[in-house]
């Protein structure tokens, strides 16, 4: 039978404590896209609004601007994981590389998530 795995005590609970190597980066405008997604002029216009299928017809499920916006969505991640991963820390940091620190960058996310939905919610 395999040992059970070690306990979990507070003391060995990662420091959640905002430091120096916790603070987010600042923010730019001059470099930051807009953030207030408007889509192309008629972009719904040029779906047709049923498709025949299997005998039936169908209105679509999604629409141009919602393809559209999630594209934009979906840029912003990208950005965001491209200035994650290049960025460089300072000489306290743990060196990392460009895939970890991504990986600790998400870690960090969700924790900060779960943090705000247990406060929105109690």
């Amino acid at each position: 039978m395999a040992g059970l795995p070690p306990s979990y005590n507070a003391i060995d609970a990662p420091d959640y404590t905002a430091g120096p190597s916790d603070a987010l980066p600042a923010y730019d405008e001059r470099g930051a896209p807009s953030s207030t997604f408007i889509p192309s002029p008629n972009i719904n216009d040029k779906l047709p609004n049923h498709f025949k299928i299997n005998g039936q017809y169908v209105r679509p499920q999604v629409m141009p601007s919602d393809l559209q916006a999630h594209l934009v969505l979906l840029g912003a991640f990208h950005r965001l994981r491209e200035e994650v991963k290049t960025v460089k820390g300072t000489a306290t940091d743990i060196p990392m590389q460009p895939d970890e620190r991504y990986a600790v960058f998400l870690q960090r996310a969700v924790y900060r998530f779960e943090q705000w939905a247990l406060r929105m919610i109690g």
